[in-house]
């Protein structure tokens, strides 16, 4: 998360997107419905990883069954801006408090809120 909002060291197993604007594909976006089996699979769809960092199967690594994860917290995980001090601060005191860095989403529910409803 540190590097995330921009005063961290990259981390040793992070990529950089690459993209080619000069082939655009062809697709159409397909959903699961939420109570699919594949969020709750605990088995493995293909071999089983050697490098550690990552314990969902191969091809997605899930966290919890969409149903079970209210609106708000989805929309708050990806809610921070790259470079602001107080959101370091606020996350850096809710890591010290918790050591989990999910706890950081609902501090920042008041910040988003704001954010949300200024002109």
């Amino acid at each position: 998360m540190r590097y995330l909002l921009g005063f961290g060291a990259r981390p040793t197993m992070a990529a950089d997107d690459v993209t080619d604007g000069q082939n655009e594909a062809a697709y159409t976006l397909g959903f699961l419905p939420p109570d699919a089996a594949f969020y709750t699979f605990q088995g493995f769809l293909g071999e089983r990883r050697r490098l550690p960092g990552r314990d969902g199967p191969p091809g997605a690594d899930y966290n919890i069954s969409p149903t079970l994860k209210p609106w708000g917290i989805q929309v708050l995980v990806g809610f921070f801006r790259e470079g602001d001090r107080e959101e370091l601060g606020r996350f850096e005191a809710t890591y010290a408090r918790t050591g989990n860095p999910l706890d950081f989403v609902r501090v920042q529910a008041p910040v988003f809120g704001a954010a949300l409803h200024r002109d």
